[in-house]
């Protein structure tokens, strides 16, 4: 799967397109979110930049505003929100094509 990726703190530009294996099946209350679109914002260069240290691992996929589509769930999630349009909020990770999630984090959208 393709995905933007920081490897260490420091400019966006040092950003990079690569490929990462796909995540695992999700477990109890999280879903696989497929990115549709996502935007860049200003706290994507800041937090690529290292400026929130203290809560920010690197490897980092960048990305806290997006929308997309529930693909997989885990066994705790409504089967309700499987094919649901989402933004996946609360954590960064939106410029890659699956994010990973907690169901709670994902608020449907209209098509």
């Amino acid at each position: 799967m393709l995905a933007a990726l920081a490897t260490q703190p420091g400019p966006i530009h040092n950003v990079t397109i690569q490929d990462l294996p796909e995540p695992d099946a999700p477990q109890g209350g999280e879903v696989i979110v497929r990115m549709l679109a996502s935007t860049f914002n200003p706290s994507d260069a800041v937090t690529v930049s290292g400026a929130y240290a203290s809560r920010t691992e690197f490897p980092l996929v960048p990305g806290f505003e997006g929308v997309g589509v529930v693909e997989r769930i885990g066994p705790e999630v409504s089967s309700a929100l499987l094919s649901r349009r989402v933004l996946p909020i609360g954590s960064a990770g939106t410029w890659q094509e699956l994010k990973r999630t907690d169901h709670t984090w994902c608020i449907p959208v209209p098509d």
